[in-house]
């Protein structure tokens, strides 16, 4: 029942939570609940940090120039090759949002329409440069045991059919796309046996 209502609303919700804490330990130590853990834990996404996937740290900074543009209202500014390289080498130990933050310094330092060297802090220029840039492009290989997203996708697609018996209306319901999507889906993943 809303806070001020009389009468109980139906709400049907999805919850994608995230953490950087091992809550299965947490669990173990009575630091954490765990029927909530189990509550919460119906599809585990693993995400390495950062510093682990090199090949995703240019894309990822591409997008975050964009998004601090618009914020900023100026155009967006590029990333010089030697820019690109030293984001590459740096350990990210604060993940994406730290290198949001360096970007956002650098795009107010940046009085050109390109990012060099010069606009990132001290740390990232001074920094061992160690981390190999793969060939590969993201998507193209598994990394770091992360499943590919149509992995997860048909992971989740499987779930919500299981938790609605095989009924594929009720399925198509709870992950909140249409009747004939879902079917495409379930013939494009091989999930017909599941059904009733």
């Amino acid at each position: 029942i809303p806070r001020g209502a009389t009468k109980p609303v139906e709400v049907d919700v999805r919850l994608i939570a995230a953490t950087n804490k091992d809550l299965a330990r947490m669990v173990d130590e009575g630091k954490f609940r765990r029927d909530l853990f189990y509550r919460l834990n119906v599809i585990h996404i693993h995400i390495p940090p950062l510093r682990e996937r090199p090949e995703d740290i240019i894309p990822i900074a591409e997008h975050y120039v964009q998004v601090i543009a618009d914020r900023m209202n100026c155009p967006a500014p590029k990333l010089s090759k030697e820019a690109m390289q030293l984001l590459q080498s740096a350990q990210w130990e604060g993940n994406v949002r730290e290198l949001e933050n360096v970007l956002e310094r650098a795009m107010i330092m940046c009085d050109g329409d390109v990012i060099l060297p010069e606009h990132l802090p001290d740390y990232i220029r001074n920094a061992p440069q160690t981390a190999a840039v793969p060939e590969k492009v993201a998507g193209e290989q598994v990394l770091g045991g992360v499943l590919p997203l149509d992995e997860i996708e048909k992971a989740y697609i499987l779930w919500a059919i299981l938790q609605c018996g095989g009924n594929k209306s009720e399925a198509a319901k709870k992950l909140g796309i249409d009747l004939s999507t879902l079917y495409r889906k379930i013939e494009r993943y091989g999930l017909k046996k599941y059904l009733k």
